[in-house]
């Protein structure tokens, strides 16, 4: 092994070491704030609910798109609402991940070989389009 760096010198040492540490963090916290799942409706406009005391609504407004959007947690929906949406729209939905390649071939068949066109677009590529304005 040959001469210790100058810049590893004892002098500088410690404040070499705690630079690497401090960077790592830094480091560490960008990759955190950056994996940080975003809300799922931003940018979406939405309604303004209006409550009594009791929380029973009074008052709902039109979103800045003319549509009324009020934001329920998935807890407080129907649980046959939810298989009712997900068997009506993308009965493989917790089968795949996000894109469903037996839908897209069958779409894409059906499409080219008649008239009728077919969807094959799950839930997940919905959303997508709707958040991205594809």
């Amino acid at each position: 092994m040959g001469p210790t760096p100058r810049w590893w010198s004892p002098p500088w040492r410690p404040a070499r070491a705690l630079a690497v540490v401090a960077a790592l963090l830094a480091l560490l916290a960008v990759v955190r704030a950056a994996a940080r799942p975003r809300p799922l409706l931003a940018g979406i406009p939405g309604s303004q609910a209006v409550r009594d005391r009791d929380g029973r609504l009074l008052r709902l407004t039109l979103a800045s798109d003319q549509q009324y959007r009020l934001r329920t947690p998935l807890p407080e929906i129907a649980p046959q609402l939810v298989e009712a949406v997900l068997l009506h729209e993308d009965r493989w939905f917790r089968y795949h991940p996000g894109v469903n390649p037996v839908a897209l071939v069958r779409a894409a068949l059906t499409t080219a070989s008649g008239p009728r066109r077919v969807g094959g677009s799950t839930i997940t590529m919905q959303v997508a389009r709707r958040l991205f304005h594809i």
